[in-house]
């Protein structure tokens, strides 16, 4: 039996033991924290480098430089990662020139330090640039074998795109846009088309701001220079007087405010989409369209002056079509009858469209729409349109939905030829009217009282500033309802 003289020399050594075990678990805790540890960063720095690259493109830039910081091997990943976006650096007016350099020295450093073995698949860059830096950074690119290149830039000036850019047969996508007036990318056709250069393996293209030197009546955009080409977009660009289009695999065009006086397009039947915006300018020389593309589906030509000739084929797959009537006023008018009959051809080729959107957006334009039709023929401008009912019969037996937008007070020439559709329309569902005249009463009288509709149940829809109203007319009344 133990006494108390026992029990108390033993009391130390208690402590001593328990304060041993403790400092043992915590020991062993710490260990196995940092085995843990050490086995979670193995297991993500043994991913293989294409799964580690994908993981940071998903990341911003900013964040990716930051993880060269975590090893040597992070350090690698940083200097060989596939995708360097820097579009989403904001340089604000404080301090701007100070980050415009910082950033250049930046992209420089990260450029210069990449090896040559291991190439760019994504290189974007949003922001104000240096002409120097910019010519510097194409040419690291196209040996680094970009497949993806996008440039939304402000150098101020002018900028001669190098040669090396055209010769890039890893380019799948390229995207050269600059917003500041003074800025103009400058593109020499003349040695491309000449000297056989060409993006062999592009499929999109993108140009706002691009100069044009030498632009000759070649096919720029032939199959010899681009034949993979799929989707085309001009905004913007000027010194383009003719422009051919030849691309055998283009599926979707846009061109937009880009002057031009002659527009060929002869791309195939892989062509699905069309748009012509602002682009057709009132001149005194010659000015033509030509259109191949059989298997067109939609269709929008708005905000262009009526070419001197328009050879187009009949559309027969184009189930929507958007068509902007304009007209400058002033000594460049020049709206005549030869131009009202290519404009009467043009909707005779809709032969299936079934959306037609019209959009009046100046007086002038159907004011003397109507003047030119009493000046060069003999007949009033109903017998006009009647006289081509026949030529626009396949057309009118296909309209299902029609809108007429008028900007302004509704002209006589606008009314007359909404009558023409709509007597003649034979499987109309829907009439869509807008106007900012809000004498809407003035629709109703010209359209419910003695006008035969082509189709019965058609439904009309009238919109002015302030109401909508719909009317629906049948074989034996009319009902007119509030919104």
């Amino acid at each position: 039996m133990e006494t108390r003289k026992s029990i108390r020399r033993r009391k130390p050594l208690l402590k001593e033991e328990a304060a041993v075990e403790t400092c043992r678990a915590s020991k062993r805790k710490k260990l196995l924290l940092k085995e843990a540890v050490e086995d979670k960063e193995d297991r993500l720095s043994n991913l293989p480098d294409g799964i580690l690259h994908h993981i940071l493109s998903l990341l911003p830039v900013k964040s990716i430089a930051k993880t060269s910081v975590l090893s040597t091997r992070w350090n690698y990943l940083w200097a060989t990662v596939p995708c360097l976006d820097f579009s989403e650096f904001s340089m604000k007016e404080k301090r701007r020139e100070r980050k415009r350099e910082a950033m250049e020295l930046i992209i420089k450093t990260v450029l210069a330090a990449r090896h040559a073995n291991f190439n760019i698949k994504v290189f974007r860059f949003k922001g104000q640039l240096g002409v120097t830096c910019l010519g510097d950074w194409i040419q690291q690119l196209v040996r680094h074998s970009v497949e993806e290149l996008e440039l939304d830039v402000v150098f101020g000036g002018r900028f001669n795109l190098p040669p090396c850019l055209f010769d890039c047969d890893s380019l799948k996508s390229l995207t050269l846009k600059t917003h500041h007036l003074n800025s103009w990318f400058q593109f020499c056709s003349y040695d491309f088309t000449r000297t056989g250069r060409g993006l062999r393996s592009l499929q999109t293209l993108t140009l706002k701001h691009v100069r044009f030197i030498y632009n000759t009546s070649a096919a720029l955009f032939s199959a010899s220079s681009f034949p993979a080409l799929k989707r085309l977009t001009l905004n913007n660009c000027i010194e383009i007087n003719r422009l051919n289009i030849g691309c055998p695999e283009l599926e979707g065009l846009q061109v937009e405010r880009t002057k031009m006086n002659v527009l060929d397009i002869s791309a195939g039947e892989k062509l699905k989409n069309l748009r012509v915006i602002s682009s057709f300018r009132a001149s005194k020389n010659e000015s033509w369209v030509k259109i191949f593309a059989p298997k067109l589906e939609t269709f929008c030509r708005e905000n262009n002056e009526f070419p001197e000739e328009y050879s187009v084929q009949s559309f027969t797959f184009l189930k929507k079509c958007s068509i902007c009537i304009t007209s400058s006023c002033g000594y460049r008018s020049n709206i005549n009858a030869e131009k009202i009959n290519h404009a009467i051809s043009f909707l005779s080729s809709l032969v299936s469209t079934q959306k037609l959107y019209i959009n009046i957006t100046n007086l002038c334009a159907a004011k003397k729409w109507g003047i030119t039709l009493l000046d060069n023929s003999r007949y009033t401008e109903e017998q006009y349109w009647e006289s081509e009912a026949q030529v626009l019969r396949s057309f009118l037996d296909h309209l299902k939905v029609l809108t007429i937008h008028v900007h302004f007070s509704m002209r006589k020439s606008t009314i007359i030829a909404t009558r023409f559709l709509l007597k003649h329309g034979s499987v109309l569902q829907e009439v869509i009217l807008r106007s900012k005249d809000t004498r809407t009463h003035l629709w109703k009288e010209k359209f419910i009282i003695d006008v035969p509709w082509g189709s019965p149940h058609v439904k009309i829809s009238i919109r002015d500033g302030t109401v909508l109203e719909f009317m629906r007319k049948t074989r034996e009344n009319v009902n007119v309802k509030g919104p």
